[in-house]
């Protein structure tokens, strides 16, 4: 009896703090390339992922990791092992560590020579959650990506 009375207390707790209709971050673009280790065999950039929470409450994003993908090469692997806050219906930017082949960066550079914009991918997991209760999500994103930021960042 004390167990069921117990479900009942917790149930509305639960519900509150569920993440009903809530709608995906949308990706806007990324920002603020810089290279911070480089190597005959490998970099380090740092890039900030910009996105938009269309819903009206806020999170956090404990955890995300993934890979990046410019037309169809792998660029690279990111992690993120810090916590960001999500603030509700603003933009917000989630800032990686990409550790990218010289060679594909350098295929990359042709391909920015002769065009302003790349086929760009992003596939990872993302642990978000609020309130003390968290989940991982797989989040994806398939579009256009201009290449300014890149060449500026690389250039500095």
């Amino acid at each position: 009896m004390k167990k069921t009375a117990l479900l009942f207390l917790l149930l509305p707790l639960l519900f509150s703090c569920g993440t009903g209709n809530l709608k995906d971050p949308e990706f806007v673009k990324v920002e603020n390339v810089t290279i911070q280790n480089a190597s005959v065999q490998q970099s380090t950039v740092r890039l900030d992922l910009q996105f938009f929470n269309p819903n009206n409450k806020s999170a956090s994003i404990k955890k995300a990791d993934g890979s990046i993908w410019m037309a169809e090469d792998k660029m690279g692997d990111f992690l993120l092992d810090s916590t960001i806050t999500i603030p509700a219906n603003e933009f917000f930017s989630v800032p990686v560590y990409l550790h990218l082949d010289i060679k594909t960066l350098a295929k990359q550079a042709l391909v920015a020579f002769m065009s302003d914009s790349v086929s760009f991918k992003i596939d990872g997991n993302a642990r978000v959650g609020r309130k003390g209760f968290y989940k991982t999500y797989p989040f994806h994103y398939k579009g256009k990506q201009d290449l300014a930021p890149w060449l500026e960042g690389l250039k500095k």
